[in-house]
């Protein structure tokens, strides 16, 4: 294990040797993997670099939040997550296969072996393929990758079976046409059950994370661009008497107390002439301040950031309409939160998490509220699912964030546009509505 601090190489003994310190400098070490579970084992260099990708290299401020459902992204392992990656290992298996097994029987004449191989190899893809559309440990669009892959082994054993038929093997091709035919319908079967299955248990705990960080900030010292859970206590300069004679291009409205304070530490007010305030009054000390300023532009665009859950939908809701915000007032009001209809269509898998206390709150929602949403968005909804906007990375955010002020100022003049979702990385997408 290399040392965070000089980079040289620490066995076992010598980590043991000179109590869990580096052999050359002395650094102490945070984690010792051969103490750990198997499936929650950290090394240093791993945890750092961790915090260096959600930390842009230490330029930009995340919160506690940010870092679990990072640390859970990296623990997590998926394997097999689309179609495509179920042939390249179907195939790639079955190449030495051919060349080892079936071509020596081929030589030999011995046809019945060489339908009991493929029968074989065909049966244990089936049975890993679909223990893991059953693994709670897969987010619920991976299962689904799983059944759909169970259909089509389906299809590729009915065609051995027509091979079966050429060579006038009629038990074998029977045999493969049922088991061909099951899997099929079996695999039809799974993929209509799964969008009703719970969603994927998240593989670590809070309080994992926190044993971590303390074994690290023991080790290392507190992470210098970890945020502290906000506080309405979270001390702010109260500006002059005067600076409400002023105002800004632009109003963040959060409905996570976090994400406004991590936008804040990341100077995004700054950087956009923008004000920043939580749904819920936050920062307490400008709150009446900024909004202030904020109504003093008539031309003021406002920026509503949410989860996509009941709670998010409600914040929206509220900004539009509720007359202590900007309901019936002629402001430019931009979502750039999270909606069910952009989960439901999304192409890339992003953790969905599930509670019946989502479900009761979905259930609750004021009829403006559900009426605005599709039916397959309530549907989704009301079975208490939700995702929350700290599953993507400060730099995500902020870059969303970012174009959709960008894209807001050349909507203005435009009404209930429909969203685009905004491609931001890999597993990560994003996407904006306007509304007046």
């Amino acid at each position: 294990m290399k040392c965070i601090s000089c980079g040289t190489d620490n066995n076992l003994r010598d980590r043991t040797e000179n109590q869990g310190r580096c052999k050359n400098c002395g650094t102490p070490f945070a984690f010792e993997p051969t103490a750990m579970p198997v499936n929650q084992r950290f090394t240093d260099v791993a945890f750092q670099k961790l915090l260096n990708d959600l930390s842009a290299n230490d330029r930009v401020y995340f919160t506690k939040n940010q870092l679990f459902y990072a640390l859970a992204k990296r623990v997590r392992k998926t394997g097999i997550t689309t179609v495509g990656q179920f042939w390249v290992g179907y195939i790639g298996f079955l190449i030495p296969l051919t060349f080892f097994v079936i071509l020596p029987l081929l030589s030999l004449e011995l046809q019945t072996g060489i339908f009991i191989v493929l029968l074989v190899y065909n049966i244990i893809w089936f049975i890993y393929l679909w223990l893991r559309s059953q693994s709670l440990n897969l987010l619920r669009r991976e299962r689904l990758v799983q059944a759909r892959a169970i259909r089509n082994l389906g299809i590729v054993l009915m065609l051995i079976g027509l091979g079966a038929v050429w060579l006038q093997q009629a038990f074998f091709a029977i045999l493969l046409w049922l088991t061909g035919m099951t899997a099929v319908g079996l695999g039809m079967w799974q993929a209509r059950r799964i969008p009703n299955m719970m969603e994927a248990s998240l593989p670590i705990t809070p309080d994992l994370l926190d044993a971590l960080l303390e074994k690290w900030q023991n080790a290392h010292g507190f992470p210098p661009k970890l945020l502290e859970k906000a506080s309405f206590n979270d001390y702010f300069p109260i500006p002059g008497s005067d600076v409400t004679d002023y105002s800004f291009d632009r109003l963040v409205v959060c409905q996570s107390n976090d994400i406004a304070k991590m936008l804040i530490a990341n100077n995004f007010h700054f950087e956009y002439n923008s004000g920043i305030v939580s749904i819920g009054g936050y920062p307490r000390t400008l709150f009446e301040t900024v909004m202030t300023m904020a109504k003093r532009n008539p031309k003021l665009g406002v920026f509503v950031l949410h989860d996509c859950s009941p709670e998010g939908m409600l914040t929206l809701h509220r900004v539009k309409n509720d007359p202590n915000w900007f309901g019936g007032q002629d402001y430019l009001i931009v979502d750039v939160g999270i909606s069910p209809r952009q989960i439901l269509e999304a192409k890339r898998s992003v953790l969905v998490q599930s509670s019946e206390a989502s479900m009761r709150a979905s259930l609750r929602l004021e009829p403006a509220i559900r009426q605005s949403l599709a039916a397959a968005e309530l549907q989704w909804l009301d079975v208490g699912n939700y995702v929350l906007l700290e599953f993507f990375s400060p730099p995500k955010i902020i870059q969303a964030l970012s174009r959709s002020i960008y894209l807001g100022a050349q909507l203005s003049t435009m009404e209930d546009r429909e969203s685009d979702l905004i491609i931001l990385g890999d597993d990560d997408f994003y996407g904006m509505e306007t509304f007046g």
